[in-house]
């Protein structure tokens, strides 16, 4: 490593050691600021909570109120009568009833019965709370059975009200101005328990939203479940945008507490948001904008920092990085002895089978009973093995490699190859072995550009494994590996499957682990499955995995064309 020269070293670092320091200061004025403008809103929201509170109040007592009133006259013995006989003695003597009521109250905008059919029997009427009301007459009475709010109250349980939405005043099919918000209760009637009608009583409600939306050190602005505002004492153009078209305007980032106010029987819930009138309030709201700014200048002047930070030792990191490449390749090769071990447990059959055909050449050739055309027989499948043996070297020098070339070729080519180096064991052992292609689409879909030898290399040792735990089973036995393959777009997908009871619970989630066998000490060193892991991920950019299925231990590899 090059020697760094102690001046520049200290003279960058004390530099950007005052640059952090300053930094540091900022950021703890502005933690502390922060603290304070928490603790205001603390206090803010505390008096905002209590305001709401009173409000709610309000308005619930408000309905109350006047479901109370419908709840007198319905109780009345002279409405009762009118109920049980409608005569015109006593329709007067119900009429003279309302009148009593609608005098005593001027936000009583109307007040009407109307019978099961929705034609209205009693109304009367007032134009505004200064003045006088009129009774309508018979030939003036409207029937009202398609009303949305007859309809809907018409159908209610006894003793239940129907509460509307909150809307403006409607004369002639247009908005009345100046604008008149109205609210309706209503009851339904009943005459020994059959439906009789609907006891109706409009309120004129500016007077309960100015109540409401007053306040001296909150702008408050109520609005519906869709943002609809409804009124506001901050902006007064700003108010009914439903009925007027306007687009409503709430500014969320001021508002200090927001909750729900009322709910009405036509699914119409209001909402009250408060927002701070103080100035010194909308000042600090401001200069929490400024410190976010500040935040992420901080944030600007820390990366750059550390880049420079990171420039001072690249050398030396550099050099690290070098020594870590060539420690990973000394491990590759200090794993030898155990790679050796598995490229015995390769050989074994191979030799076996050679050691058996070299035999089966002395034997005939002992009684002259080996013919040329069993000679070229045997020659040939002892070449096979040997070609077999030569590429396990190939595969295991592949590994030790520190660069590898890629070639291209298909996978599913390449699994059958896999299977063709092992039939040997296939037929020893009695196991069957199935290929099953489960895309739509051509073959030609399995074609990758990646190391085809390492990938034989992981296909040969799963079916070793598959192999080996099929041993355990009765030699009667169905033996079987099914390998299927699936692929669809970017994706390709193997799964590889024996019917050989599945993988023990106890080493289930290590099997990848390195050391990890399920054969006898002397059978494998549990690295087969770890560098079957480390070739698929690594070199091959895809998954590996293992699970039991249906009693049947599953692998499934899957590659990204993409990432390979």
């Amino acid at each position: 490593m090059e020697r760094l020269r102690r001046e520049n070293y200290l003279k960058r670092f004390s530099i950007l050691f005052i640059l952090a320091s300053v930094s540091f200061t900022i950021l703890i004025l502005c933690f502390a600021l922060y603290e304070i403008v928490k603790y205001r809103d603390i206090i803010y929201k505390e008096k905002a909570q209590h305001e709401y509170s009173q409000k709610k109040d309000t308005i619930n007592k408000y309905y109350k109120n006047y479901k109370q009133l419908l709840e007198s006259i319905k109780i009345n013995p002279l409405f009762e009568n009118y109920i049980k006989n409608p005569s015109q003695e006593n329709l007067k003597n119900s009429i003279s009833l309302f009148e009593s009521f609608i005098s005593f109250d001027k936000h009583i905008t109307q007040l009407r019965y109307i019978d099961i059919n929705g034609q209205e029997q009693i109304r009367i009427d007032r134009q505004n709370t200064n003045g006088d009301y009129k009774i309508i007459e018979n030939l003036n009475l409207q029937n009202k059975e398609h009303r949305d709010y007859f309809e809907k109250s018409i159908k209610l349980p006894n003793n239940e009200v129907y509460t509307s939405r909150i809307d403006l005043n409607i004369e002639n099919k247009k908005i009345e101005i100046p604008y008149k918000p109205v609210i309706r209760f209503a009851v339904p009637i009943f005459e020994e328990n059959k439906r009789n009608g609907v006891l109706i009583i409009n309120i004129f409600a500016e007077e309960l939203l100015d109540t409401i939306k007053s306040s001296e050190d909150f702008d408050i602005t109520i609005y519906d479940q869709d943002k609809e505002v409804l009124v506001s004492n901050n902006n007064l153009q700003n108010e009914w945008t439903r009925y007027l078209k306007k687009v409503e305007v709430i500014n969320t980032n001021s508002i200090i507490f927001e909750d729900l106010l009322i709910k009405s029987s036509d699914h119409e819930k209001l909402f009250i948001s408060l927002s701070s009138k103080n100035w010194l309030n909308r000042f600090l709201t401001f200069f929490d904008y400024k410190i976010f700014l500040l935040f992420a200048l901080i944030i600007l002047i820390a990366f750059l920092t550390a880049y420079y930070l990171a420039r001072i030792p690249k050398k030396l990191f550099d050099k690290i990085t070098s020594q870590q490449e060539l420690l990973i390749q000394q491990s590759k090769t200090s794993a030898m002895g155990e790679m050796i071990a598995i490229l015995a447990h390769q050989w074994r059959q191979p030799l076996n089978q050679i050691s058996v055909l070299i035999q089966e050449i002395e034997f005939k050739k002992q009684l002259n009973l080996l013919s040329d055309e069993e000679f070229e027989t045997i020659s040939s499948k002892i070449k096979n093995s040997l070609l077999y043996m030569s590429h396990t070297i190939n595969d295991f020098r592949d590994f030790l490699k520190p660069s590898k070339n890629k070639n291209q070729f298909n996978v599913l080519d390449t699994i059958k190859d896999a299977i063709k180096l092992i039939d040997a064991k296939f037929l020893n052992d009695y196991v069957s072995c199935e290929i099953i292609n489960s895309s739509e689409n051509s073959i030609n879909e399995y074609n990758i550009t990646s190391y085809e030898n390492e990938f034989k290399h992981v296909i040969i040792n799963i079916l070793n494994n598959s192999i080996d735990a099929l041993k355990m089973r009765d030699e009667e036995a169905d033996k079987k590996i099914t390998i299927e393959l699936f692929s669809k777009k970017n994706i390709i997908n193997i799964k590889i499957s024996d019917n050989g009871g599945g993988i023990e619970d106890s080493i289930k989630d290590k099997i990848f682990e390195p050391y990890k066998s399920t054969k006898e000490a002397q059978q494998g060193t549990g690295l087969g499955l770890y560098m079957s892991k480390l070739i698929i991920e690594n070199n091959f950019h895809g998954k590996i995995s293992a699970q039991n299925l249906d009693n049947k231990a599953v692998f499934t590899i899957t590659f990204y064309k993409d990432l390979i």
